[in-house]
């Protein structure tokens, strides 16, 4: 089996990871933020840095934190309005089939326009068996989001180790997702 760090290299060679600096899709773009400046940017986690902890809500009420990681994780911001959410949700389902013991799986609704009963329906009818949260500004700033569906993987240290940002396409996420699974 490859190492983790060859299965990110793999990604990388293939064109799906990036370190925040590839264009993204001015159409997939999620406008909910606040503009980017100096000092905002000093706070954004790039990749090999430690991820930024979180403490959401889920539709219901519940508390979703991040730290302590104990395995592998992938949070998946979607804007569960886009149709490439629920796109990309579905592969995610399918990682979370084969993996889904080897890493723990977040979903943040990054719409902040959303309803909980809208992040609840997506989360019943493209998400899996994992938690599913709402976002808020702070997060979304803090990781760097402004697509429809960017993903974030944080090994068992706690470092933000990957991300996947803006106009992939599904096939791309899997091969991303697989890729960093074989370890």
């Amino acid at each position: 089996m490859m190492q983790l760090s060859g299965g990110i290299a793999l990604a990388g060679m293939a064109g799906c990871i990036g370190r925040g600096d590839e264009e993204k899709d001015p159409g997939d773009a999620n406008d909910k933020g606040s503009p980017k400046d100096e000092d905002d940017e000093k706070k954004r986690a790039k990749t090999g840095d430690d991820a930024p902890d979180f403490e959401l809500e889920t539709p219901d009420g519940e508390k979703v934190k991040l730290k302590p990681v104990e395995k592998p994780t992938v949070v998946m911001f979607v804007d569960v309005e886009k149709e490439a959410g629920r796109t990309h949700s579905e592969k995610l389902v399918d990682f979370h089939e084969k993996h889904g013991d080897y890493a723990r799986v977040i979903t943040v609704n990054s719409n902040l326009d959303a309803s909980k009963d809208d992040v609840r329906e997506f989360h019943g009818k493209y998400g899996g068996d994992w938690e599913c949260a709402m976002g808020n500004l702070d997060t979304i700033g803090k990781y760097d989001v402004d697509a429809a569906v960017a993903l974030r993987v944080i090994d068992e240290h706690g470092e933000l180790v990957a991300r996947l940002d803006a106009a992939v396409s599904a096939s791309g996420i899997q091969m991303f997702l697989d890729a960093y699974a074989e370890r």
